[in-house]
């Protein structure tokens, strides 16, 4: 809520795939702050890829798993 307050957009990029158990998995995870958090499915390929394919550019990334942003799962 305070990014988008000071002009930031927040986005979750996951390597899962879009299906309905995911979304609601993720969902559930997000809780509140699902209303303020874009949601972007990679698919299992590559994070970074995909966002760029969608004209989206993320400014810092955030993970658990830094090797799937470039290379997927």
């Amino acid at each position: 809520e305070d990014a988008e307050k000071r002009g930031h957009q927040v986005w979750m990029a996951t390597a899962r795939r879009d299906t309905a158990d995911n979304r609601d998995i993720i969902s559930k995870a997000l809780g509140r702050h699902e209303d303020y958090v874009g949601l972007i499915f990679a698919n299992l390929k590559s994070k970074l890829d995909h966002c760029d394919s969608i004209g989206l550019k993320i400014h810092i990334w955030i993970d658990d798993s830094p090797s799937a942003i470039v290379f997927g799962v």
